[in-house]
């Protein structure tokens, strides 16, 4: 621990000296300042609600559930997540960067977003059904027989990530336009629901 603070004092000391004849400076625009506060507030706020509704069932079932049985559900939940996983990651690496080029041409971004979004609820929705059919013998054949419900319960939560696809596949959009506020509102009506 030590080694690696001094390691970072050397170089941040000699970062400065190699640039001296430029002095850098704290320095705001203030216009920036207010854009960014603005809208990371609202990225901030939809963070934590998503966060909580990403993790609401866990904390519900844990009350309602015994050990054994939330240990199936978390087991079931990380397998059938991964399907949301993907198309999130597509979603923001690919979709967003593209969404955002058309910021100023809502059309063109309407366009944009039907199209991407159509292949990506093809994608999603493929495999969905492929783990909805594969969960019950990937259980049975490569998990203890004690897992083998783990196969069902992903079964029923196929449907659910399904709706968190049909969701998170347009919530680029509102981003995209710069429109934080409207996804932190549209975060927060869903984790009601």
């Amino acid at each position: 621990m030590v080694g690696w603070i001094v390691s970072l004092l050397v170089h941040m000391l000699l970062c400065y000296w190699l640039s001296l004849p430029f002095v850098n400076r704290f320095r705001w625009d203030a216009l920036a300042l207010r854009d960014l506060t603005n809208f990371g507030t609202w990225i901030f706020l939809g963070t934590i609600v998503t966060f909580f509704a990403g993790n609401l069932d866990r904390i519900l079932l844990g009350r309602l559930l015994t050990l054994k049985e939330l240990g199936l559900y978390s087991i079931a939940l990380s397998f059938a997540r991964l399907t949301l996983e993907i198309t999130n990651r597509v979603s923001s690496n690919v979709l967003f960067p593209v969404l955002s080029r058309s910021q100023d041409d809502q059309v063109t971004l309407v366009g944009q977003s039907i199209r991407a979004r159509g292949l990506i609820l093809l994608a999603g929705g493929s495999m969905v059904c492929a783990f909805a059919i594969m969960a019950p013998p990937f259980f049975n054949h490569l998990y203890d027989p004690r897992y083998a419900a783990a196969g069902a319960i992903s079964q029923w939560l196929s449907i659910m990530i399904w709706f968190n696809i049909v969701l998170s596949s347009m919530e680029r959009v509102p981003l995209a336009l710069g429109h934080s506020r409207a996804l932190f509102i549209s975060n927060l009506v869903t984790t009601a629901g």
